[in-house]
């Protein structure tokens, strides 16, 4: 699959690390990639209510809720 066929797929990603977050979402935006990206397993909760994206890539190690569950 040719990279700009991924313009149309939603990537989630959450990380409660601004920086790391930061870097990622400009790393998969660079890709042509639709990316959200959430600093907590609360706000990516809220948002799994109402949008199904194609992947989510989380950090499983965060206060609250982690990727653990």
């Amino acid at each position: 699959m040719e990279l700009s066929d991924y313009s149309s797929k939603k990537v989630v990603f959450v990380d409660d690390d601004f920086v790391t977050g930061h870097l990622m979402e400009r790393i998969l935006q660079k890709r042509g990639l639709n990316i959200d990206v959430f600093k907590s397993g609360e706000e990516l909760i809220t948002y799994l209510r109402d949008n199904k994206p194609d992947l989510v890539l989380l950090d499983i190690l965060m206060p609250g809720v982690s990727g653990l569950g």
